[in-house]
């Protein structure tokens, strides 16, 4: 049996909204480098890294929620092995 899982949509699309923002951020550089017009490029690289930010903001969000819910449960379940208390009592 295969305990591998696969990666979460959610993580995929994190590592190329970083992806986009780094490969943008360079662009950039360049651009400025070689002496090119880069203002439309900066303002694409600026926004790529914000909408990076609001997505971290949220996938920590969600991570923190699931999470939550995963203590909860192994403390239900912890609290259930002991002597003292029964399970219908906890719940």
């Amino acid at each position: 049996m295969n305990n591998k899982q696969s990666p979460q949509t959610s993580k995929l699309i994190l590592f190329l909204s970083y992806g986009c923002a780094i490969l943008l951020s360079i662009a950039t550089v360049i651009a400025a480098f070689v002496g090119g017009d880069a203002s439309n490029l900066e303002i694409l690289a600026g926004v790529a890294w914000g909408e990076v930010a609001v997505h971290t903001t949220v996938y920590s969000m969600k991570a923190k929620a699931e999470n939550r819910l995963k203590i909860l449960l192994s403390m239900i379940k912890e609290l259930s092995q002991n002597d003292k208390f029964e399970p219908e009592v906890i719940v």
